[in-house]
């Protein structure tokens, strides 16, 4: 029965638990109010139940933990309230179980004992803390944390060989990123932003060769750019910034990750954003052969300490630095000098200053005064990428559904409405 997005009002009918033979029963994404019917337990032969994104109220009824061949279940975003019933450890069939955007408040250690989970979503709730028996599910593929209220990263979760999405962001998790984490072969999506996380990045995070994007933006992280992060061959998007990382920026980082050997099948990070950091000193030397080599990428260093010449970048944003000289005019020809903000750049007196255009590649000392480049790129392209991320993780939450083609389908069409 399928009945996605049909502005249905009311409350489920408890007579559904009579239609014995029903296999799927997919009533996400309308009005529906009152609680989840306890009847809906006796369907015997139910393998789908998608009832997210309504307006459900009260507890989830222990009693699904009885429906022993289901597969897949959607609760989430709803206004159900209380815990995860202990008997959904019990469901040994299932594959996907999403419990996002509710009011729970903790998680059963009988989970651990979901041996064929795959996806389990319980983004956005009250919880505090996480049971160690989450790091037994072998087949887990995709762990959503995010927007709880969790102070640390359990250790366990670096045994969940299979993992390729972690979202942990938006907690309150403090200490520093577990070295461990670098054992997480399979991951493709590393997201710890929006924490209280401190010291440094770890080097093991280099290991990750399947990883296409790490957050770690919005923490307390200090330290240096680990070279090591250069190396992974996929990454497309590095977010660094509103951290309190200093020293100069590693010449080898950005070889690693920009001027690799063009000879392989490798592509350079395309997003690097690691502004509003400590870093000092000069820019390294190969940011200024980006340009040269027609490396398509867009690297953010604003809110800086960096010092020397202005590197020439073919897309980005270096403001707020203290940069000096000036901006050579032959930039303007090659047509890139809109994608590059400049100005302002800081004074050590604590003011600011406009970087001027000049008509040799060395030259002139910066004046005040002068409007400038500002370009336009930035701001608008990190939401965009952000809306990439966001339908990238949506996606692998579909691919990532029972290859039971009756639920598959189905699961792309409630995934939509996410």
């Amino acid at each position: 029965m399928y009945l996605v997005s049909n502005q249905l009002t009311g409350s489920i009918p408890a007579e559904l638990g009579e239609l014995a033979n029903l296999q799927a029963l997919m009533l996400a994404g309308n009005q529906l109010t009152g609680s989840i019917p306890v009847e809906l337990a006796e369907l015997a032969n139910l393998e789908a139940l998608a009832l997210s994104h309504n307006q459900l109220t009260g507890s989830i009824p222990s009693a699904l933990g009885g429906l022993d061949g289901l597969v897949a279940l959607w609760l989430g975003a709803n206004e159900l309230t209380g815990s995860i019933p202990l008997e959904l450890g019990d469901l040994d069939n299932l594959e996907v179980l999403t419990l996002e955007d509710l009011k729970l408040t903790s998680i059963p250690s009988e989970l651990g004992n979901l041996a064929n989970l795959e996806v389990l979503y319980l983004s956005g709730n009250n919880l505090a803390d996480i049971p160690s028996e989450l790091g037994g599910l072998a087949s887990l593929q995709v762990l959503s944390l995010a927007h709880n209220e969790l102070t640390e990263i359990l250790a366990e979760l670096t045994n969940i060989a299979n993992l390729r999405f972690l979202l942990l962001n938006d907690n309150e998790i403090t200490g520093s990123i577990p070295p461990g984490l670098g054992d997480l072969s399979s991951l493709m999506d590393l997201s710890l932003s929006g924490n209280r996380l401190t010291g440094s990045i770890p080097p093991e995070l280099g290991q990750l060769y399947s990883l296409r994007a790490l957050e770690l933006q919005d923490n307390q992280l200090t330290g240096s750019i680990p070279p090591e992060l250069g190396d992974l061959e996929v990454l497309e998007v590095l977010w660094l910034d509103d951290n309190d990382l200093s020293g100069p920026i590693s010449g080898d980082f950005v070889r690693s990750a920009f001027l690799h050997d063009w000879d392989s099948d490798r592509y350079p990070l395309a997003f690097l954003f690691a502004d509003n950091n400590r870093f000092s000193g000069p820019a390294p030397a190969e940011l200024d052969s980006l340009f040269f080599y027609e490396v398509e990428s867009f690297i953010s260093i604003a809110g800086n300490e960096l010092t020397g010449s202005l590197p020439l970048l073919p897309a980005g944003d270096v403001r707020r630095n203290y940069f000096s000289g000036c901006i050579p005019a032959w930039w303007r020809f090659e047509g890139n000098l809109w994608r590059l903000r400049v100005n302002p750049q800081r004074t050590s007196a604590g003011g600011t200053v406009n970087l001027k255009e000049c008509i040799g590649r060395d030259g002139a000392a910066a004046v005040t005064g002068v409007t400038g480049v500002t370009g336009q790129a930035g701001d608008a392209l990190r939401a965009n990428l952000r809306e990439q991320l966001d339908e990238t993780r949506q996606r692998a939450l579909i691919e990532r559904m029972p290859q039971n083609r009756l639920i598959a389908g189905m699961a792309q069409r409630v995934s939509g409405i996410r």
